[in-house]
């Protein structure tokens, strides 16, 4: 998402060993024309190095779920439609937050316990009311200009919410369905503590 998410809250960190090697992601480039095009992506990276005397954080895990698909369209202005998927935690943890990802025409992410219907996180899209539709909104989506404007990133769920593997959890994402919207994605983006601490973590917070 445009932006990315808020930095998270202590006592959770990120934490990048010495000579530890890690993957660049988060982006993906559509090319409208019928040629190939080059392109470059620049990343700038602020880290802070962890000393002794600095406090303790809980060292946190990312991880992902992924669904792309074709919403149908055609239906009449205002009706939606509705996207299911099961999914588990790669592990027992904590999820410290959650951050959903969604295209033009997307209104909002749920994650939600199946066995229950609880839900845990509902991510909604949020939309740019200066920049007119990106992509091939005008191909697809024959109201606009007053439709959809620019997709412009979703919001973000906090929580300290333990949740194990054997947890059956329901995503689905809801989209606009008056227009045929192709390729769109409902991804979710996660942070998981699973125990691990650098340092001693006050006992308050510990506690809390």
């Amino acid at each position: 998402t445009r932006g990315g998410v808020a930095p998270l809250p202590y006592p959770y960190r990120q934490v990048l060993r010495a000579g530890q090697r890690t993957k660049a992601g988060g982006f993906h480039f559509n090319n409208m024309s019928n040629s190939p095009k080059k392109f470059y992506v620049q990343y700038r990276m602020l880290y802070k190095v962890h000393v002794p005397t600095d406090p303790a954080v809980r060292v946190v895990n990312s991880f992902y779920w992924m669904d792309n698909y074709n919403v149908p369209g055609h239906a009449a202005i205002g009706e939606t439609h509705r996207r299911n998927k099961f999914v588990h935690m790669p592990r027992d943890a904590v999820v410290v937050s959650l951050n959903g990802h969604l295209h033009q025409g997307g209104e909002k992410l749920v994650l939600r316990v199946k066995e229950t219907g609880e839900e845990i996180c509902v991510s909604r899209n949020l939309y740019h009311e200066s920049v007119p539709c990106y992509w091939d909104c005008p191909d697809i989506c024959p109201y606009q200009p007053h439709g959809w404007t620019a997709q412009w990133g979703t919001t973000t769920c906090y929580m300290e919410r333990a949740i194990t593997k054997a947890t059956e959890l329901e995503s689905y994402a809801i989209y606009d369905n008056s227009c045929a919207w192709r390729g769109v994605m409902a991804w979710w983006f996660g942070w998981m503590w699973t125990g691990e601490t650098m340092g001693a973590v006050d006992a308050a917070v510990a506690t809390e």
